[in-house]
């Protein structure tokens, strides 16, 4: 992982790195176990119907969060 968290394109790493949140606190804003959190992870991309939520708890923009949809 990169120790600068703006290089990151992964957005789950992008949450953590930025928040200091858990895969567990991700997945409790969304309502969804660690799990599925640690599988968007090692996919690379959370689901569109999350991104919302996620950029308003976070306050990371959407785009950075989903660059591939905004």
């Amino acid at each position: 992982m990169s120790g600068n968290d703006g290089d990151t394109k992964n957005p789950v790493d992008l949450i953590m790195n930025r928040t200091g949140m858990t895969l567990e606190q991700i997945g409790e804003i969304v309502g969804v176990k660690w799990q599925s959190v640690q599988q968007w992870r090692k996919r690379g991309s959370i689901p569109p119907r999350h991104i919302k939520k996620l950029a308003q708890k976070t306050k990371i923009p959407r785009r950075e969060l989903a660059p591939e949809l905004y």
